[in-house]
């Protein structure tokens, strides 16, 4: 901090958490600053195409009637994935959950028996950990994505012109600036996903693209030093 010309926080609270655990002066100093930039994706990996979505749809299985919510993510206890079951038990048969990220240990096992026997069969996709190179297609795939704490795939899932559920923290608060672009929940147990909207995916991903590239955010470096 002391040899820095310029210090840059990379979410809302990065700053106030960094000061926490500083303390004392360099707390201080840490709180004077406000230059922030997101954290991004790369628009020539994540983006949206019509043609990968079909073909991703009719491998996992999907029908074009099916609104598919997807989860990319490290599947482990902390994650509560268990908070979002309800919202899937309450809505029509056609909701389907893929989730990414299955590391096929104990903790995987009992949340796929718990998805078996609160959803059924048919209602959840649940797979390994995916190659990064991977994802795009997966995403395409889906209708929106739901992520129960912080992670970089959120942004990366909203690339690809992806509506977003995220948790209501203070390191998500800048993501969420249009009711297209998702939907902010304090509680999953309230969560209605079918009151979510599905706007058109090319201009969501341009939107999102727009705001979160790393090349606006270079931009955005740039043009306030």
């Amino acid at each position: 901090i002391s040899t820095a010309d310029r210090l840059v926080a990379y979410t809302p609270e990065s700053f106030e958490a960094a000061g926490r655990m500083l303390g004392g002066k360099w707390a201080q100093k840490l709180n004077e600053q406000t230059d922030f930039i997101s954290l991004g994706f790369h628009p020539d990996e994540f983006h949206f195409y019509e043609v990968l979505r079909q073909a991703k749809r009719a491998e996992l299985g999907f029908s074009e009637s099916d609104r598919v919510v997807i989860t990319a993510t490290r599947i482990r206890p902390e994650k509560n994935l268990e908070s979002a079951i309800p919202a899937f038990q309450k809505a029509a048969p056609n909701i389907k959950w893929l989730l990414l990220g299955s590391a096929g240990d104990d903790y995987a096992n009992q949340l796929e028996e718990r998805l078996v026997r609160d959803l059924g069969d048919g209602r959840f996709v649940l797979l390994p950990h995916q190659k990064r190179a991977d994802l795009n297609a997966f995403y395409n795939a889906a209708d929106m994505a739901l992520f129960t704490t912080p992670a970089i795939s959120i942004i990366e899932a909203m690339g690809t012109g992806l509506p977003v559920i995220i948790p209501e923290t203070k390191s998500l608060s800048h993501l969420i600036r249009e009711s297209d672009q998702g939907q902010v929940i304090r509680d999953f147990n309230s969560l209605e996903i079918e009151s979510m909207t599905i706007s058109d995916r090319k201009e969501l991903a341009t939107k999102s693209a727009d705001l979160f590239s790393w090349q606006k955010q270079a931009e955005l470096l740039i043009r306030s030093y």
